[in-house]
C-alpha cells in the first residue's frame, strides 16, 4: 500500500470521493471482513462516518508502519466533529491478538480484517497448521487455502461476517459496496467453509473486474494453491513440463515466463537439471523418481502450488 496522510480522508466522503453504492452496516458488532483491492485502506472512513466503532486488524508490517497514522486520523475526524465512533489497530501476530480480538467484539466494537492477507511474519506454515487452520475453496478457477479465524472467530462469539469490497473508478473517485451479514448456523467447521466460500465467490467478480486494483492477491494465491493432500507424485504417472502456461525456459539462466500473470520467474539452481531432461523427454518423468527427487517438503509444494508440472 502506498503510503499517504491518513488525515487528509476524513472528508473524502462529504466531497464525494467515496461513495457507498450498496448496503449498510450491521446493527451491533460484527468481523467486516474485505480485501486489499480498490483503496481499500478508506473503507474504515466509510464506517466511522456511519457510528461504527472498530478495532483494524493489521499484519505486523501494516500496524507498525501505518497503524499510528490511522489512529491519528480518527482523533482528527472525531476533532472535526465528522464521526464519534473509535478506532484502534491490532497487530494479528503474536499470541494475544486472538484475546484482544475477543475482547474488542464483547466490548461492543467491530472488527475490520482484509482476508486476503498474507500468514504474518512467522511465514510459510505446515501441513499440520495449515490442516488446522485453513479451508480449500475455489477462487477464480482454481482451488486455494483460506485462513478459517474470522469465521471461526464469528462462530464461537454469535456475530456476524459482513463482507466488503471497493474499486476505483475511472474519474478518481472509490466505490464501496457492503454485502449481506452471514450469521454463523450449524457446526463451526460447516460454517466456515460455507461462509467463506461465498464471501470468496462475492469478491470474485470484483477481482476479475478490476484486476489491476488487486495489490497483493492475485501472486500470493497463485502460489497458495492447494497442496496439504499434495504429499507426493503419484509414482505409477508421468508428468511433463507444462508448456501451456511457461514459455521461453533458458536452462543457463534458470528463467520462465509464465503466461498467466506475464511474471519472469527464476527457477531454483537444484532444478536446472532436471528440467532441460524433461523438456526434452517425450515421455515425461515418472512420478516415482519425482518423489524421490524432492524430498524437501517446501520444494515439493512449490513445484504443485506453481503448476510446473502436469499429469499426463
Amino acid at each position: 500500500m502506498k503510503k499517504f496522510e491518513f488525515g487528509a480522508i476524513c472528508d473524502l466522503e462529504t466531497a464525494g470521493l467515496l461513495n457507498l453504492q450498496r448496503g449498510r452496516p450491521a446493527d451491533g458488532p460484527a468481523i467486516y471482513c474485505s480485501y486489499h483491492l480498490g483503496a481499500w485502506a478508506i473503507q474504515p472512513v466509510l464506517l466511522l462516518r456511519r457510528g461504527v466503532p472498530m478495532s483494524i486488524v493489521a499484519g505486523p508490517g501494516m500496524a507498525q508502519e501505518h497503524g499510528g497514522a490511522m489512529v491519528r486520523m480518527n482523533q482528527l475526524g472525531r476533532e472535526r466533529r465528522l464521526w464519534d465512533a473509535e478506532l484502534n489497530v491490532l497487530n494479528s501476530d503474536g499470541g494475544a491478538a486472538l484475546i484482544q480480538m475477543m475482547r474488542t467484539l464483547r466490548e461492543g466494537r467491530s472488527l475490520y480484517i482484509c482476508i486476503d492477507g498474507q500468514r504474518g511474519q512467522r511465514g510459510q506454515m505446515s501441513s499440520a497448521e495449515e490442516d488446522r487452520h485453513t479451508v480449500g475453496l475455489r477462487f477464480a478457477g482454481r482451488e486455494i487455502l483460506a485462513r478459517m479465524g474470522a469465521a471461526y472467530l464469528a462462530h464461537k462469539l454469535g456475530l456476524p461476517l459482513v463482507p466488503m469490497v471497493s474499486w476505483r473508478e475511472v474519474d478518481g473517485t472509490v466505490s464501496v459496496e457492503i454485502g449481506d451479514a452471514l450469521h454463523p448456523a450449524g457446526d463451526r467447521e460447516t460454517f466456515a467453509q460455507q461462509a467463506l466460500q461465498q464471501l470468496w465467490h462475492r469478491f470474485e467478480a470484483a477481482a476479475l473486474h478490476h484486476a489491476e486494483q488487486w495489490e497483493m492477491g492475485w501472486y500470493s494465491y497463485r502460489t497458495r494453491a492447494q497442496q496439504r493432500r499434495m504429499s507426493a507424485f503419484e509414482p505409477q504417472r508421468h508428468y511433463r513440463f507444462n508448456e501451456d502456461r511457461y514459455h521461453l525456459y533458458e536452462p543457463s539462466q534458470g528463467l520462465l515466463l509464465d503466461s498467466q500473470t506475464d511474471e519472469l520467474k527464476r527457477v531454483p539452481p537444484i532444478y536446472t537439471s532436471w528440467m532441460q531432461r524433461l523438456r526434452d523427454s517425450r515421455q515425461g518423468i515418472s512420478g516415482q523418481w519425482l518423489a524421490q527427487f524432492f524430498k524437501d517438503p517446501q520444494s515439493l509444494q512449490q513445484i504443485v502450488a506453481s503448476e510446473l508440472l502436469v499429469a499426463q
